[in-house]
């Protein structure tokens, strides 16, 4: 659902056909030399956005405002993104919602300062169970990221990106 379509890459209809899933190492990469304009979608998932964006951005806002009315100790809220990235078929696109905090910044500081204390699998996995994925995330196939200010249609909501490896598509 953070997808700000104007801001990525333009494919022309033989590009997109010829465009490849991405996969886990791509994502690590572009993250770690911030080349967020790599990313995409697939067709099928670009026309749906397009079609539904307005809608689906109301409805989100609606369903993080409930939850925050529900508990107003809530901070994080996780889901699977609707409009997920082009992936390979054994990763997942979530979306980890800050609920309580309007400052990106703030944000960005209290989640990566978080997974920056944890040393081991263990620690990582504490620090995810307030995102109630403890037991989905194997830290070591994972990449998360903030995308930057052109790069979020939902600029009001910080939010953070998270690309796990599905343990029930990986291959054995």
């Amino acid at each position: 659902m953070n997808m700000n379509l104007t801001n990525f890459q333009e494919f022309s209809k033989e590009e997109k056909k010829s465009k490849q899933p991405i996969t886990l190492e791509q994502i690590q990469e572009w993250v770690k030399n911030e080349q967020f304009d790599k990313f995409y979608l697939s067709s099928e998932i670009e026309e749906k956005y397009q079609v539904e964006k307005e809608e689906a951005i109301q409805k989100l806002k609606k369903k993080l405002k409930l939850k925050r009315a529900q508990n107003k100790h809530l901070r994080w809220v996780v889901q699977k993104n609707d409009y997920p990235y082009y992936l390979a078929t054994d990763l997942e696109h979530w979306i980890i919602w800050d609920i309580k905090q309007k400052d990106w910044n703030k944000t960005k500081l209290d989640f990566y300062g978080q997974i920056r204390k944890c040393d081991n699998y263990h620690d990582h996995a504490s620090v995810l169970a307030q995102f109630s994925m403890a037991n989905q995330v194997n830290w070591w196939e994972r990449e998360y990221w903030i995308n930057p200010p052109q790069f979020r249609s939902i600029s009001d909501i910080p939010h953070i990106h998270l690309v796990k490896k599905n343990r029930s598509k990986q291959k054995l």
